[in-house]
């Protein structure tokens, strides 16, 4: 930038100096093919002028190259904000948003200077779009984080009543397998503590099932020792 600004300086330098060389070339005090001369000064003060204009085209180019690529940040950034949050890959679309942070501020450092006002209005559509998205993510893990509270719940009360059924000594199989369905349905915790809560639950289930098996046998036992009673009976 400062090299740019030292043309622009010469530049001006220049261009101030050539009518000024003009006018001393109108009536001279010196002999020569002062009319090359002349000729000669004029040359260099319209191809001065040429590459000024061509120097401030191109600073123009630049400047435009530079809001279009702040405003496609901006883009990028309503984009993700736009996202369904419950569809929404948050790791993923949190590190983009931190990448086009990065880039804005890597356009700010070493691109071309654009006008503030241009600026601005870009800024305030790519900073409104990270406030919204901030604002569903956090909303997005409270809310997760509640229902998670909610399901653990849940299925700590259907293991409650599963043991409970163990510790009374129950053999009441439909009991445990409407209990079964409820787990089935109340979906699933994140973590290590959803295992830990269908250990439990199954243990009960196999206390339960044992005492069946243990009813059944005790049912066939006496179902043959009454069979047999009869049949001496009748014989």
């Amino acid at each position: 930038m400062q090299l740019i600004g030292r043309r622009r300086h010469a530049g001006r330098t220049a261009r101030a100096a050539c009518p000024g060389q003009l006018a001393e070339l109108a009536e001279p005090a010196a002999v020569g093919d002062i009319a090359s001369l002349r000729t000669r000064v004029a040359a260099i003060g319209e191809k001065i002028g040429g590459l000024v204009a061509e120097k401030n085209e191109a600073n123009k180019e630049q400047v435009a190259e530079a809001l279009a690529a702040r405003t496609k940040i901006a883009e990028a950034a309503e984009a993700l904000a736009a996202q369904d949050s419950a569809k929404t890959q948050w790791k993923t679309s949190s590190a983009k948003m931190t990448e086009l942070f990065e880039q804005w501020q890597q356009l700010q450092k070493s691109g071309p200077k654009v006008a503030k006002a241009e600026a601005d209005s870009i800024w305030k559509r790519f900073s409104s779009a990270r406030t919204r998205f901030e604002t569903a993510k956090r909303g997005y893990f409270a809310g997760l984080d509640a229902s998670n509270k909610q399901t653990k719940a849940k299925k700590t009360s259907i293991v409650e009543q599963a043991e409970a059924l163990a510790a009374k000594g129950s053999d009441d199989i439909t009991a445990y397998r409407k209990l079964l369905d409820e787990w089935k349905n109340s979906g699933r915790t994140p973590g290590k503590s959803d295992d830990g809560l269908w250990l439990r639950f199954k243990a009960a289930g196999d206390t339960i099932f044992a005492k069946k098996s243990e009813t059944v046998v005790v049912e066939n036992a006496e179902q043959e020792k009454n069979l047999a009673t009869k049949q001496i009976g009748r014989a």
